[in-house]
């Protein structure tokens, strides 16, 4: 992680109450250098695991290959229940606001499903805030929490 993506949680990260992290070994670890700077607990939740590609892990990725059910990849649908699931149970267990350590895909797959936004993209350590539904909408709203980062670092 570096010193432009640790920027953005010495500025915005006052106020949070917990962080929570998928347990793989990237997205932990990238928790712990955050919690330096923070110093709040730290909780594993594995529902935030990244989608399994089976026998395509590793692979290279071709237009639309995130999206595929190919044979042996865990299904996209059930990819997207479990990531959901964890979030409400986060949500549930823990106050808000929690700063949540995942992967591209969980972060996709919560853009798609809680924002309707299709082709969701970011970089690694590249921060996000997302509000549940106001007054006037049915969709979350996500909002870089580091914007000049963000712009320079995500595909549209």
């Amino acid at each position: 992680m570096t010193r432009v993506a640790i920027r953005p949680v010495r500025r915005n990260g006052q106020g949070l109450s917990r962080i929570v992290t998928s347990p793989l070994k990237r997205a932990f670890e990238t928790a712990e250098i955050v919690n330096r700077i923070l110093g709040l607990s730290v909780s594993r939740h594995a529902g935030l695991i990244e989608r399994a590609f089976g026998p395509h892990e590793g692979r290279q990725w071709f237009s639309g290959f995130v999206d595929a059910d190919l044979e042996g990849m865990e299904p996209v649908s059930d990819f997207t229940t479990r990531i959901i699931n964890a979030l409400d149970e986060v949500l549930t267990r823990y106050p808000a606001p929690v700063l949540i350590v995942c992967h591209g895909g969980v972060y996709r797959a919560f853009a798609q499903v809680l924002c309707a936004l299709p082709d969701a993209r970011a970089a690694n350590c590249v921060p996000f805030r997302f509000d549940p539904p106001g007054e006037h909408s049915s969709h979350w709203r996500i909002t870089p929490v580091d914007p000049v980062r963000t712009e320079e670092n995500t595909a549209p």
